[in-house]
Parts: structure tokens; sequence; C-alpha cells
């Protein structure tokens, strides 16, 4: 693990502008491994490393003695190689060693036996912009800012999708009355439902705001006004998005190798659409 900052202030012209800029980046080191789950040899170690970097910057400017201007920005990345999670167990045939029934072969500590590796990336990045002019009896201040956020994530998707669809899609005992045969579907199941599976999941939010306040001098005990006051107007317009892409690489070219278009993906399961002349009745 290691972690290094530095933070710099630069003056610009004595009592009008000075920049400061502080940056942060690190490392903390990953502690499993990942083995593959048919064979059991190792593929990667230390797979849950995280990778953070961190930048701010702000400008100060004093146009003069009542008006003042300061812009900021602040940004983070944080890259996790893979997730803090351990299996227990090997899954079962056909994910797991061949002939092996259920979870009932157990793995060492601090390992991973999985067909897809699930990394994750977060980002942040806020600019705003700061305005202050003093009017003598109260400040006004404006500030205009700007938010966005994206969180990338990719997870094995092998048990819900290659391995769902097979045991949903495929009865290995019974394929007709499209060819192959019976025998030639159990090879075709044995074959797709090991096909490793990704689900890749996408977040974005962005947000802009303004907030414009006016605030009262502070209070002075000789000025006879034992009051102080605020108002101000908030505005803000968030919009976040969502996307879920799952993929099976190698899908269409499984079923092709056995001579099934991926039109005809439906006939597996005997049934039949009456609109398409591509799926026979039955």
């Amino acid at each position: 693990d290691y972690k290094g900052t530095g933070v710099v202030n630069l003056p610009l012209a004595d009592g009008v502008a000075a920049v400061r800029i502080g940056l942060q980046a690190g490392r903390r080191g990953g502690y499993i491994d990942l083995v593959n789950p048919t064979t059991g040899a190792n593929e990667a170690s230390n797979i849950n490393s995280t990778n953070f970097y961190v930048g701010k910057a702000a400008l100060t400017w004093n146009v003069n003695s009542n008006l003042s201007v300061k812009a900021a920005a602040f940004f983070h990345s944080v890259q996790s190689n893979d997730l803090d999670v351990s299996y227990l167990t090997y899954p079962p045939d056909p994910l797991g060693p061949p002939g092996s029934t259920g979870y009932n072969l157990p793995l060492p500590k601090n390992i991973s036996a999985k067909l897809e590796r699930e990394p994750g990336r977060d980002r942040l990045a806020v600019p705003s912009l700061t305005i202050n002019y003093d009017l003598g009896f109260a400040d006004l201040t404006s500030t205009t800012a700007y938010f966005w956020r994206n969180f990338h994530r990719n997870s094995d998707a092998t048990v819900s999708d290659t391995l769902g669809i097979a045991n949903g899609v495929i009865d290995p005992g019974a394929c007709a009355p499209t060819p192959p045969s019976g025998a030639g579907c159990a090879a075709l199941y044995n074959t797709f439902s090991r096909l490793p599976s990704v689900a890749i999941f996408d977040t974005t939010t962005r947000k802009t705001s303004e907030e414009i306040r006016l605030a009262s001098a502070p209070y002075d005990a000789k000025s006879g006004w034992p009051i102080t006051w605020l108002g101000g107007l908030y505005i803000a317009h968030e919009v976040a998005g969502f996307t879920d892409n799952e993929i099976t690489p190698g899908i269409n070219d499984a079923f092709a190798s056995y001579g099934y278009s991926p039109a005809q993906v439906n006939s597996l399961v005997g049934w039949s659409d009456p609109a398409s002349p591509a799926f026979p009745s039955g």
C-alpha cells in the first residue's frame, strides 16, 4: 500500500490573486487470487487491488476591495481491479470441476473461482465559481456549480445469463424437430453453458446548481441593530442515466457450430412462432 500527497500555494499578485493546488494518489494492495473454476489453476494474483487519484485546485482573485472571485475544481477517480469477495467452494459442473455435483469442493482462503473479472471505476468532478460582492450593509454571493459522477462496473453474469439461458432454452435430451440429434443437443448444452458472460453496468449523474444569497453584515453591538438576516435562492437540475449491457461472447458461434441460426433458438424448447417460418412447428 502507498499514498502520496502534495500541496502547493502560489501567490500570483501580492494581496490580489493566488492559486492553490493539491494532488493525492495511492494504491491499496490486493490479497485475493483468481483461479480457473474448472482446473483450479492460478490465473491472477491480488486481483482486488485499488488505485485512487484526487485533485483539487482553487484560484482566488480580489478584483478590488469589494469584489472577489474564486474558481475551484475537485476531481477524484477510484479504480478497483476486482471485488473484495472470495469464494468458499468451487462451483459445480458445468462451471466447476468436471463431475462435481454441488458446492462441495472447498477452496483455500482468499480465492475466487470465476470466469469473468469484476472491475469497477468511480469518477467524480465538481467545478464551481463563487463571486462575492460587499455591499456594505450585506454581502451578495453567487455560487455556480456543476456535478458529474460516473460509476462503471463489470459483473460476472455467467451463472445468471449463460447457464440460466442454457437451462431454460436447451433440453439436452430433445432437439427435434430441428437437427441435430439429442446427443448433439447435449453437446451444445455443454458448450454453451461454459461460455463466460459479463454484465456491464454504467451509471452517470449530472447536476447543475445556482445559489444566490444576501447576508447582512456581522452583528455590531455599537450599531444598535442586534439582528442579522440571510436570504437567498437555490436552483438545481439533475439528470441520471443507467445502462445494463449483458454480453456472452461466442453465443452465435456456439449455436452455429451445431447447425442452428440465432433465430432458431426458440425452437429448442419446442414452441413455434406462427409469424416466422424460421421456427418449425411442434
